[in-house]
């Protein structure tokens, strides 16, 4: 059974309050970061974050046990060992930022709703389902990132997928230019 003193083992929240009701653990804290590096995986299941949430930097291979609703900021850059985002949260009230994760081969398992996307470029992760957000940041490609922000957001959206992935096809940059 998870207890509030493991959950202060793993995770850094400053002022806080803590909810664990069938072994899920809510966290109401301003800001809350991973604090052991050296995880692989999340060692019990976050139900819902009232705050930010970090796990940036760490040796996790897996979002498996993240919580479904971060109502702040979620950030799993530098973690990079992660090959996608499943298990992640599914909604981010502020941004969510997946940067400087050496080994990520695709978004799968993005976030269904989040105010901004923050990403790196690679010429093989297919891109286009990131035009859904209306705010996207892609860091390694200014020129990509040109491309896809004229379409961010833009209805009816399998329409700009349309455009933009002409036009990525274009540029030369083919193996981004799918969903």
């Amino acid at each position: 059974m998870t207890t509030v003193e493991e959950v202060q083992k793993y995770f850094d929240v400053g002022r806080y309050s803590i909810k664990i009701i069938d072994g899920v653990v809510d966290i109401n804290a301003e800001d809350c970061s991973l604090a052991d590096f050296i995880i692989k995986k999340i060692p019990f299941q976050l139900g819902k974050v009232t705050g930010n949430l970090r796990f940036i930097h760490t040796s996790l291979t897996t979002l498996e046990g993240s919580p479904e609703t971060v109502t702040g900021y979620f950030s799993c850059s530098g973690c990079v060992n992660l090959t996608n985002l499943i298990g992640g949260p599914k909604i981010v009230g502020g941004d969510y930022y997946c940067y400087d994760i050496d080994n990520l081969e695709s978004f799968e398992g993005m976030p269904d709703t989040t105010s901004k996307f923050v990403c790196d470029w690679k010429p093989n992760i297919h891109m286009l389902k990131l035009l859904k957000y209306p705010n996207l940041t892609i860091y390694q490609n200014q020129y990509v990132e040109q491309i896809m922000k004229k379409y961010t957001g833009q209805k009816p959206l399998r329409q700009a997928i349309i455009q933009c992935q002409k036009e990525l096809i274009d540029a030369g940059y083919s193996g981004c230019a799918k969903l």
